[in-house]
């Protein structure tokens, strides 16, 4: 294994928590999951985590265990390694997705479905989000060079820029 590349789903999040909030989906029916009982049966379910909401947050080998409030109403979360199967940083943009621990009948709907449609290209001037698939727990993603996701360059001189302040009336 390669020097700062995390080794599993613990080291990532840790690793991404520490630069702000990372949003991580997962299956809440799988056994080990508690989440507050309107949430128990989504397949998709998404939690934002942070170490600046100061409550309380463990991130060990077992998964995770975290205070987090729904609609105001603290709840004790806990949420085992295997239900979780992506993560998305807010910081940096990255997504991180698990194949093997992606519920199985989200992957039969998706087929049935037929192929997804390929993501538009970003507008000029945005840099692509990095986006990683991960085949196991054990493999982490390659830093992401110019050219393939990485940084763009920025637009030609005399380029318009989109206004930040629109005048509304």
């Amino acid at each position: 294994m390669e020097t700062g590349k995390p080794a599993s789903k613990q080291e990532l999040l840790e690793s991404l928590l520490e630069r702000g909030m990372v949003m991580v989906t997962l299956d809440a029916r799988r056994p080990g999951v508690d989440v507050p009982a309107q949430f128990a049966n989504d397949p998709r379910l998404r939690l934002n985590l942070s170490y600046r909401f100061q409550l309380p947050l463990d991130v060990n080998e077992w998964g995770v265990r975290a205070s987090l409030t729904f609609g105001g109403i603290p709840h004790d979360c806990k949420l085992p390694w295997n239900s979780v199967y992506q993560m998305y940083s807010h910081a940096t943009k990255d997504q991180f997705l698990f194949p093997a621990d992606v519920p199985e009948d989200l992957v039969q709907a998706t087929l049935a479905q037929g192929e997804a449609p390929a993501p538009a290209a970003p507008p000029p001037g945005k840099a692509r989000p990095r986006f990683a698939v991960l085949e196991g727990a054990a493999e982490a993603p390659e830093p992401a060079s110019a050219g393939e996701g990485g940084p763009e360059e920025p637009p030609p001189a005399g380029t318009p820029k989109r206004p930040h302040l629109r005048r509304i009336k």
